[in-house]
């Protein structure tokens, strides 16, 4: 069974691009907003893991110089 691909515009000031093949139709603003909203979670994540390991790598530099004043403390008694 052929299926064709059709490409519509429709009515409208900003019009939209349908893509219809079989009874799938899929608008070329769905498609742009599935990609935006993928775009702006991988870039939060991204952010905030970024955050995180800073952060991490601050807490890791405290406890080592915590560390280290607390051995000297030990060696000198």
């Amino acid at each position: 069974m052929k299926q064709e691909a059709h490409w519509l515009k429709t009515m409208g000031s900003s019009p939209m691009i349908r893509w219809k093949k079989g009874q799938n139709i899929v608008t070329a603003q769905a498609v742009s907003e599935h990609f935006a909203v993928s775009y702006i979670s991988v870039t939060i994540f991204t952010r905030l893991r970024l955050t995180l390991y800073r952060e991490l790598h601050i807490i890791s530099m405290i406890y080592c110089a915590f560390l280290g004043e607390y051995r000297r403390h030990l060696e000198e008694k």
